[in-house]
């Protein structure tokens, strides 16, 4: 910032200001990007450590800040895939090219945030790339078309760098497949290794296992994420390269003997210290390869400008960037700063939080509540295995299988809170770090987000966590993210080509313009996450029932049980009263606050495998009464649904209004429901059941004036005063309410019996 103000204060050419104020805009750019990127690419350094609790949260934020910072200063080396990586500077004047960069920018902050918001780890390599793209062949084109002697079709690819973007993305796309196999892979033949019992195996392999496994990542650390920077003379990289092969030998020597010492000592655990150094050197590579994603183009920018100001600032439409050809210049301090506010944006961001959940819940050991459901591929594909796996087990020696099986048969003494434990951990961080730090060591901006992702999920098929309870729903999930990824190459392009459209032809208008929508988007998108988390812990805290809240369970399942009853209630009387105005306005609002409450309740009954696992034994004696409550719950909001859709469909499709009769004898019902409703509510609420059965009266009192009209329903079609369609409606109507009365008391019921019990 200091840099700014001083170029600020000495200028006195008006275009310099004008390129000056857009470097400055680049940087404010990339801090945000800087914000947005690393709540993106958070998961890919610490989920490992995180999902199989290594070490505290904040201890694991500790060495990936550590990490980061390391990375970010030895980063230099991949700038220059910034500055000619995706096109020719050369074939662009100054002015087009801090279009370019600008528009990129602003893609990029737009995309990112927006990922985020909703959860989905997306890849920065590839939307950068894309970008890049798109704002260049947007500039390309208005180039040819304001040259006579040129054509779109036929000079196009002289502007753009096409064969190192087809590089680049060949290796991203081959880095989905490798890191998949090759997690897969090792992470098969440790478990068979190692299997899952981890207190008997590890004083066995545990010391050589984290000698390997410390060898490999600091041969990747110091050989390959390190190399080129200038931080480190040519003498020392001599003396490393020559003696590399003694190096290695003598870390995996000393290593080994230094875990089984402190096993024996201490019985110390060298996966752990695998873990928190693997999270080091994969957040170090992350910094080194996916820097140039946030600051890579306004350092680009600010090289740009430099330049423009070497050569005495001449014509901004004129001056070739010939030399962003050059080498690049490194900015020590800049690198340092991004470091700084990539570790601030990992330790105080939630929606960091957010896209962590996605690929942990992924990659967990234990079946439960899944985020994403079945598709006809994924139960395609899953079926595909099932068959290959039993032909396997049909043409292989019974008495090697069932070693095999025995090998990979869970321990009971696993830590039930992890989603996986540290073996998987580290073989997930050495494979991610090893491939990462070598794509850097080629220049080649390897997607940290793909390799991270699909080793991790290469390793818990290996490993077993995708069996027959999960294995659809963790297909699906995995698909619908690399799709996502692909969907963000095609975005990234088509946002950041209207970007520089809109740039290029509005001048200063269109970057303030475009300024203004990035900042209004930043503010809903923040506002929609807010919401979105609001939600859900609420939603969590209500009806997930963790084991310090065991003694509170009547207190927390009359509170949750009590809030949706009458939210439902609330929902069965706006339909009513919607129906008769024929207001689809209402009714469209009616649906999607169902679909909140009916989102509640599947929550509510997908938990209720994990709030059992809370219970002793002898509280579970009385837990099958909750179980019924919870699930005559789930049946009441089906029978709501049903009443709404059917209500809603009539009315869309302009069916003939109910008659007058029919409207006062639902609003007859629906004080009738609403009377029952308001004492059963009161029940479950105040946990007091001595007048259960005259509440039981009215609901029995509900019924019998649902048959009484009824019967009118049936003379009425019988006399011809009503149509097919309000005759299905109405008995619709009649069904579903009926349904709703006899859940609720058995819901009643359940929860009386649950109280009584439990005293």
């Amino acid at each position: 910032m200091f840099y700014f103000c001083c170029e600020f204060l000495e200028k006195k050419n008006k275009m310099e200001y004008y390129y000056l104020i857009i470097v400055g805009i680049l940087f404010l750019l990339a801090i945000s990007d800087l914000i947005v990127g690393v709540v993106n690419d958070a998961v890919n350094f610490v989920g490992s450590a995180v999902g199989s609790k290594a070490a505290m949260f904040k201890v694991v934020l500790g060495i990936a800040s550590l990490g980061v910072v390391v990375g970010a200063v030895f980063s230099s080396g991949m700038m220059e895939v910034a500055r000619s990586g995706i096109f020719h500077p050369e074939m662009f004047f100054f002015n087009e090219i801090m279009l370019i960069f600008l528009a990129a920018m602003l893609a990029d902050v737009l995309l990112l945030d927006l990922f985020n918001t909703y959860g989905f780890p997306t890849s920065t390599t590839v939307s950068l790339i894309f970008e890049m793209f798109g704002a260049a062949v947007a500039i390309a084109i208005m180039k040819i078309l304001n040259t006579p002697d040129l054509t779109v079709f036929a000079n196009l690819g002289e502007f753009l760098n096409t064969s190192r973007v087809a590089t680049i993305i060949t290796s991203i796309l081959a880095s989905v497949i490798v890191g998949f196999l090759v997690g897969a892979v090792i992470q098969y033949f440790a478990r068979l290794l190692f299997t899952f019992k981890l207190h008997k195996t590890q004083k066995y392999f545990g010391a050589i296992w984290g000698g390997i496994c410390f060898s490999l990542i600091l041969y990747f650390i110091v050989f390959k994420g390190m190399s080129g920077s200038s931080l480190i003379s040519e003498e020392t990289w001599i003396f490393l390269r020559t003696n590399q092969g003694f190096l290695l030998l003598a870390t995996f020597i000393i290593v080994a003997i230094l875990f089984q010492i402190l096993y024996w000592i201490f019985k110390l655990n060298a996966l752990r210290f695998v873990v928190l150094l693997g999270t080091f050197a994969l957040a170090m590579a992350f910094a080194g390869n996916d820097l140039v994603n946030f600051i890579g183009v306004p350092m680009a920018g600010l090289n740009s400008f430099e330049l423009y100001k070497e050569a005495g600032s001449p014509d901004p439409g004129g001056f070739l960037m010939i030399g962003l050809q050059g080498t690049v210049r490194t900015h020590h301090a800049i690198l340092f700063g991004a470091g700084l506010v990539m570790i601030l944006a990992l330790w105080f961001s939630k929606k960091a939080r957010n896209v962590m959940n996605t690929t942990v819940n992924l990659s967990r050991q234990e079946s439960g509540v899944e985020r994403f459901g079945s598709t006809p591929l994924s139960r395609s594909i899953v079926k595909m295995f099932v068959g290959l796996n039993e032909w396997l087990t049909r043409v292989m020696p019974k008495k090697l299988n069932r070693r095999i099986t025995r090998r990979f048969k869970a321990s009971k003494k696993a830590d039930q809170t992890a989603a996986f434990d540290m073996l998987r951990a580290s073989v997930n961080l050495m494979v991610a770090s090893a491939l990462i730090a070598f794509a850097t060591s080629l220049k080649l901006p390897l997607s940290t987000t793909y390799i991270t992702f699909m080793v991790a999920m290469g390793s818990s098929l290996s490993d077993g966590a995708w069996g027959r309870e999960s294995a659809v729903y963790r297909v699906t999930g995995m698909f619908t993210v690399i799709g996502g990824w692909f969907f963000t190459g095609l975005a990234a392009f088509t946002i950041a080509f209207i970007i520089g459209l809109v740039l290029h032809w509005g001048g200063p208008v269109g970057i303030v313009g475009v300024l203004v929508l990035v900042a209004l988007s930043l503010w809903h998108t923040k506002r929609i996450h807010k919401r979105r988390s609001e939600a859900t812990e609420k939603a969590e805290k209500s009806f997930l029932v963790e084991k310090e809240d065991v003694e509170n369970i009547h207190q927390i399942a009359s509170e949750s049980l009590g809030s949706s009853l009458q939210k439902m209630e609330n929902l069965y009387s706006k339909t009513i009263v919607a129906l008769n105005k024929e207001s689809i306005k209402q009714l469209d609002a009616v649906r999607h606050d169902l679909s909140d409450i009916r989102e509640q309740t599947k929550l509510m009954k997908n938990h209720l495998n994990v709030t059992i696992q809370a219970f002793n034994e002898k509280q579970l004696e009385n837990m099958h009464y909750y179980v019924q409550a919870v699930n005559y719950l789930r049946e009441i909001s089906f029978g709501l649904k049903s009443f709404i859709e059917a209500s809603y469909m009539h009315t869309n499709n302009k069916h003939k209004p109910l008659i007058n009769e029919q409207q006062a004898e639902l609003a007859d019902l629906n004080q009738r429901i609403h009377t029952f409703f308001e004492r059963m509510i009161q029940h479950v609420s105040t946990e007091k059941f001595g007048s259960v059965e005259e509440t039981i009266g009215y609901e029995q009192d509900a019924v019998q004036y649902i048959e009484s009209i009824n019967k009118k329903q049936v003379k009425r079609v019988k006399n011809g005063s009503c149509g097919t369609k309000n005759s299905l409606l109405y008995s619709a109507i009649l069904t579903n309410t009926r349904n709703i009365l006899m859940f609720s008391v058995l819901l009643l019921k359940a929860q009386r019996d649950f109280a009584v019990s439990s005293e």
